[in-house]
């Protein structure tokens, strides 16, 4: 046999490019007791081929199979029965959370726009009377602001230190 025709053939499997016949011609070359050396590495893929080829269903396979999943789909009928109506009700629960979510915005957009028509229409307030003097005396408020800035000020440093040297070495031995 032309060995160069077996390595053509070969090639073009290995591409998937091969049609039935010549898959078959590669089958029945494989099938030889005799082969030579540099294709004894393949006869391994075309002997399981065949033996796959050739593997069949036990007697009364189907009828078991079609038995269990007849017996399978009568209990889980139920289920179904149940899951269809919640599917059907479905469209319900979207429609009434959708009309949630618009109630919502639109109270939303209410309190907001009825605020700022308040706040904008009150001609009886004028900026004097919207804010109130807490000191009369001038050397007391510098006094009350620089001792608030000075607690705020120890209370920034005291818990955004950054670590020491030693304290990072140490954590790092650990």
């Amino acid at each position: 046999m032309d060995y160069k025709y077996i390595e053509q053939l070969l090639n073009r499997y290995w591409e998937c490019e091969t049609t039935m016949e010549e898959e078959n011609i590669l089958r029945a070359f494989f099938k030889q007791q005799n082969l030579p050396e540099h294709f004894e590495q393949y006869k391994p893929l075309f002997d399981y081929e065949s033996e796959q080829a050739n593997l069949t269903t036990s007697e009364g396979f189907e009828e078991r199979v079609l038995r269990k999943i007849q017996q399978e789909g009568n209990e889980k009928g139920e289920t179904k029965k149940k899951r269809t109506a919640f599917i059907s009700l479905r469209p319900l629960y979207n429609a009434v959370a959708m009309v949630a979510i618009v109630c919502m915005v639109a109270l939303a957009a209410q309190h907001t726009f009825s605020n700022q028509q308040e706040e904008e229409w009150d001609t009886t307030s004028t900026p004097e009377m919207s804010y109130k003097e807490s000191f009369t005396d001038p050397q007391v408020a510098r006094s009350e602001l620089r001792d608030m800035l000075k607690t705020m000020s120890s209370t920034f440093s005291d818990t955004q230190s950054p670590d020491s040297v030693e304290n990072k070495e140490e954590v790092i031995n650990d």
